[in-house]
């Protein structure tokens, strides 16, 4: 066990590494926190639909950091996935707008999600 612990040289990390290191927990912690709270203002189809877009961001600063392009199959299951959110999305547009045509033609107002 102790043979896989030293196996690999360890890393000394300068203040300024340390910084960067710090800040990329404490922005990613807080990012994922306030995606999560946004939760309880939209409905999670709406939300969705933004988280998508981390896909876009990851293949660009891969690209441009890295110079990693995405494989055809990556890209495919991308497209699959951003595609099925669209989908949900529109669907759920449908169903609010049918749902409150109805309403209105019974005189009363459409339910609110939770």
């Amino acid at each position: 066990m102790f043979e896989l612990l030293f196996k690999y040289p360890i890393a000394v990390y300068s203040k300024g590494e340390f910084v960067l290191l710090g800040s990329i927990g404490v922005l990613g912690g807080g990012g994922q926190i306030l995606m999560t709270a946004s939760y309880r203002f939209a409905d999670a189809s709406i939300i969705a639909a933004f988280d998508y877009v981390a896909m876009i961001w990851a293949a660009a600063l891969g690209y441009a950091l890295f110079a990693e392009a995405p494989s055809p199959s990556i890209l495919l299951g991308a497209a699959i996935v951003a595609g099925a959110g669209v989908f949900v999305l529109w669907r759920e547009h449908s169903a609010r707008r049918i749902r409150r045509a109805a309403a209105a033609a019974m005189g009363g107002e459409a339910p609110r999600a939770a």
